[in-house]
This record gives C-alpha cells, structure tokens and sequence, in this order.
C-alpha cells in the first residue's frame, strides 16, 4: 500500500483537521479490515474512501 496526503483544511471553526490522501492499495487487501484500523487510530471519525478511476486510469 502506497498513501500520499493530498490536501489538508480545516473543519468544526477551526478545531479539527479533514485530511485527504491518495491511496493506492494491492487488491490483497480486505477494505473492511482496513475502515476499521483507520476507525480504532482516529477515536471513530469520520472516514470516507472512494475510488478515483480517472486517476487510476491515467497512470498506468
């Protein structure tokens, strides 16, 4: 698995941080497992992940 942060910006006025990173993952990996690592590492925020085929597309 390779992760790059992408962007940072604040949220809540100021007094929590929403971070977006790319992340490219080996098809071996369960994406359930991993939601729920993220989730017990982040005190159980808000986590969403998405796939950019646009992207993916345009790198291989």
């Amino acid at each position: 698995m390779n992760a790059q942060l992408q962007k940072v910006k604040t949220t809540d006025f100021g007094t929590m941080f929403e971070l977006t990173y790319m992340i490219k993952m080996k098809d071996t990996i369960n994406q359930k497992e991993f939601l729920d690592d993220l989730r017990v590492r982040n005190s159980n925020l808000s986590i969403t992940l998405t796939t950019d085929y646009v992207s993916m597309n345009t790198e291989q």
